[in-house]
């Protein structure tokens, strides 16, 4: 049910609260009816696990309001997420805790999505100013994804911009740079001794 000129925005992982996919629903629910948009959930509450629990009931509560623009596809193989990705126009990882390291952003950012995340944990680390929104994590937090995301959707301009930086940002993450400084890093501790 996704039409041509809707924007995609997306959301790909485990179904839990400190992932921030209830605060993305309740702000993709203040969203003006009548935009275009679409938000696709990729994920499930823990690996390959069809089960509903009660938080993920909870969520599809709370999508019903926009049942027509929600769309949950459960847990999605690892090998196919590429092809869910390469429908959207925004990616969102909204965590509300201090997440390490988002493997699902670069994987948005390097395929050209700009991305709105919160200021938690590394997130800002992994992201750029030009290649993302970073939203703050406070008492409005709700209210701020729903900025970010009527930003991105007001503007493809901005979105064009911030794709292609995605793009830039995403190849500071490749498996020779990663192996280039994690071995530059244990020479250095190394040294030291």
């Amino acid at each position: 049910s996704i039409n041509e000129n809707d924007i995609v925005v997306i959301f790909a992982g485990r179904l839990s609260g400190e992932k921030g996919i209830k605060e993305l629903l309740l702000a993709f629910n203040e969203l003006p009816i009548n935009m275009s948009i679409k938000l696709l959930i990729i994920g499930s509450s823990f690996f390959n696990d069809s089960r509903e629990s009660k938080f993920i009931k909870e969520l599809k509560t709370i999508a019903n309001v926009n049942k027509d623009k929600i769309i949950f596809t459960g847990f999605i193989p690892y090998d196919e997420i590429g092809k869910y990705y390469s429908i959207a126009d925004i990616g969102c990882v909204p965590s509300t805790c201090n997440e390490a390291f988002g493997l699902t952003v670069i994987e948005q950012m390097s395929i050209g999505l700009p991305m709105i995340v919160s200021n938690m944990g590394a997130l800002p680390e992994i992201v750029s100013e030009g290649a993302s929104i970073i939203v703050e994590y406070d008492e409005n937090y709700i209210h701020n994804i729903r900025n970010a995301l009527e930003i991105l959707y007001n503007d493809g301009n901005l979105r064009t911009r911030m794709a292609n930086n995605a793009i830039r940002r995403s190849r500071l993450f490749s498996h020779n740079i990663y192996a280039k400084k994690y071995f530059e890093a244990i020479n250095k501790l190394i040294k030291k001794e």
